[in-house]
């Protein structure tokens, strides 16, 4: 067995694990979900009007009750797709479960016992995600980096090794689904731990082409559609002919983002 079935038995391993959990969990969860509106707590259920019934402070244990069902839910269901994708063969590119808790709003997060993972096994966890690259186009030029990856110019070597030297982990062009289906596939995908977030790194080298500057804008605007956007998870570079980048501005941009 190669290092890429090790690792994907691996995670399937681990989803196993998760899906037995919150199924479990779910045994004994109350019925209804939970709607939280203006700071005030609602019990929804087939038997109520689509608002919810108000629940009153004096009645924590089954707000939090509640929240947490909603949160295991979100949790099993992700879980349960990434399974079934590798199950089948295919490669996941939909959000990891792991990512939850942080999507929550922090009414939601105040009240959820999140699941506990360590920031070494949360980073094993998600560097075992695999995925397909994008197929390189005819003529594309290609660089190694100090990971032994193949990437397609120069600055984005830079790049990649600097990120190995601060020992921050990501993925190179990995797949980002967008709402009409197709696939794009942004240069850099970070791991910001801190915040258990992935931060996207869009560097665009020949803006002094029309053509080609026409394609970025489209890029990023495709991007933020996902909710990929600028100044919140994703950052972007450029550079002419005339005004290459620059390393120092690499290592700010490390500096400023993440670490």
């Amino acid at each position: 067995m190669n290092k890429l079935n090790i690792a994907i038995e691996e995670r399937k391993t681990l989803l196993t694990s998760v899906i037995k959990e919150k199924t479990d969990a779910l045994k004994n969860a109350p019925p209804g979900k939970l709607r939280i509106s203006n700071g005030r707590f609602y019990l929804v259920t087939g038997k109520t009007a689509p608002s919810g019934t108000y629940l009153k402070n004096e009645n924590p244990d089954i707000i939090k009750a509640l929240a947490q069902k909603d949160y295991n839910l979100q949790i099993l269901k992700l879980a349960q797709s990434e399974f079934d994708t590798l199950s089948r063969g295919k490669i996941y590119t939909g959000p990891a479960f792991e990512e939850v808790y942080a999507n929550l709003s922090a009414s939601r997060q105040r009240i959820v016992t999140p699941d506990i993972l360590t920031d070494e096994l949360y980073t094993a966890c998600w560097d075992k995600v695999t995925y397909e690259k994008r197929v390189p186009k005819e003529g594309e030029q290609s660089f190694t980096t100090d990971n032994g990856e193949s990437v397609h110019s120069k600055i984005e070597t830079i790049i990649a090794n600097k990120l190995r030297l601060h020992r921050l982990h990501y993925r190179y062009e990995f797949p980002v689904k967008l709402k009409n289906g197709s696939v794009i596939h942004p240069d850099f995908t970070i791991l910001d731990i801190k915040r258990r977030q992935n931060v996207y790194w869009e560097h665009f080298g020949l803006m002094d082409n029309p053509g080609y500057a026409s394609n970025a804008a489209d890029k990023i605007h495709d991007l933020a559609q996902v909710g990929i956007v600028m100044g919140k998870n994703l950052v972007v570079t450029f550079e002419t002919v005339k005004v290459p980048m620059r390393t120092e501005t690499i290592d700010s941009i490390i500096n400023t983002n993440f670490l």
